[in-house]
């Protein structure tokens, strides 16, 4: 889902819109479509009818929908970039030169919540926040929340399938989010496959900007898998960690506001499925850590900062025709998630308890695929062949 808006077209891209004076130079998958207010071009997945929503969407509005999307809306003189809700990327942009693309950096930056339009007429890039309102209401229990988020999650995978008919592959890894993905798949009765291998088709965008994306938006943001033009979903479980407090700075965030000594629960956590996980997260975290606590002066800037932080997390995204898909990027699920009780929620970042107890719904066979400890894969020789015959029969 890779472009640049500009007065010139880029060759680093294989495709090129005339937008009103401006060129947008794309990856491959985008669309053109007209909707009531003018040119639309557009790109990614929603759980409704994204075409209809784009079509007769006001893209002046900060209102927007769930899924995975960019589109690039005309409206009078003015360009607007209209994402869905949690954007899983960075948008740089340059005022002077008129550049606005999650490609490379420029001299600003705009987070997902930020809206981004450029009045033609006037030669200028505007900017608008659009902050997440979050209102705590009564705490939920544990079975309630895992309930509601199941259905959730469920109902997401259902409208997908039925919606987008591309082969849907995806990567066994041994963590909760993606052996949870592969029951909810079989549970909806899903065509998908369970690969063990990494594909990358050779395109002429991955040619000229392969290394250029792993270099500018860090390590989560490369691609594992591409298969170029061939249309292809890859589902996976990320976004799990950063919407189930399995990611240490929201995590600290909360337990900040919450008078919660998250030093003193590493100490009672010790050993568990996500101790070592989140030890190297908070040591790798500590700068950032200390610039983020400034920010926080009561309980309503510290809901503000943990969506801004969760919104911020970037991971793979839409690389040509290759979707990258997961039903865990969800603010629904967030939300939900924030009503648990201060030790349900601590219980689940240590343990995954809400995603065990899904896993126990859907497929509890699956339970025997979950590594011992978070992102460690130590197998011994009929640990892995269990592991292995028992996930790719999916």
């Amino acid at each position: 889902m890779y472009f640049e808006l500009s007065r010139q077209s880029n060759i680093d891209f294989p495709i090129q819109f005339k937008v009103g004076n401006l060129v947008l130079s794309t990856d491959l998958g985008w669309k053109e479509t007209a909707g009531e207010h003018g040119k639309i071009i557009y790109k990614g997945y929603a759980y409704q009818d994204l075409s209809s929503f784009l079509t007769t969407h006001d893209p002046s509005t900060l209102e927007t929908i769930h899924g995975s999307f960019t589109a690039i809306m005309q409206k009078g003189n003015h360009v607007h970039v209209v994402t869905d809700n949690t954007r899983e990327f960075p948008i740089y942009f340059d005022r002077d030169k008129i550049i606005v693309t999650n490609l490379t950096k420029h001299n600003e930056t705009a987070w997902p919540d930020t809206h981004l339009q450029i009045d033609c007429e006037n030669k200028i890039v505007r900017t608008r926040y659009n902050e997440m309102m979050f209102d705590l209401g009564s705490k939920k229990d544990l079975v309630t929340t895992t309930n509601t988020v199941l259905d959730i999650l469920n109902n997401s995978v259902k409208s997908y399938i039925d919606r987008y008919k591309d082969p849907i592959r995806i990567v066994p890894t041994g963590g909760l989010d993606s052996t949870l993905m592969i029951g909810l798949l079989k549970k909806n009765n899903a065509n998908f496959e369970v690969i063990d291998y990494e594909y990358k088709k050779w395109t002429y965008f991955r040619w000229k900007n392969g290394e250029k994306i792993k270099k500018e938006n860090g390590p989560w943001t490369r691609y594992g898998h591409t298969w170029g033009a061939t249309p292809v979903t890859l589902a996976h479980g990320w976004m799990g960690d950063q919407y189930f407090f399995r990611d240490y700075l929201p995590l600290a965030v909360l337990c900040k506001i919450k008078n919660i000594n998250l030093k003193e629960e590493f100490k009672r956590f010790e050993g568990s499925y996500c101790f070592e996980h989140l030890r190297e997260d908070m040591e790798n975290r500590e700068s950032s850590w200390l610039e983020i606590t400034k920010e926080i002066v009561d309980e309503k800037s510290a809901y503000k900062k943990i969506f801004e932080i969760i919104r911020g997390s970037f991971l793979w995204w839409t690389f040509e025709k290759t979707t990258y898909w997961s039903p865990f990027k969800d603010l629904e699920i967030l939300k939900h998630v924030l009503h648990l009780s201060e030790e349900d929620l601590l219980q689940n970042a240590f343990h995954g308890t809400i995603q065990s107890k899904m896993l126990e719904i859907v497929d509890p066979n699956l339970l025997d695929c979950i590594t011992e400890k978070k992102n460690k894969h130590q197998f011994n020789e009929s640990m892995y062949a269990k592991y292995t015959d028992t996930l790719l029969k999916y």
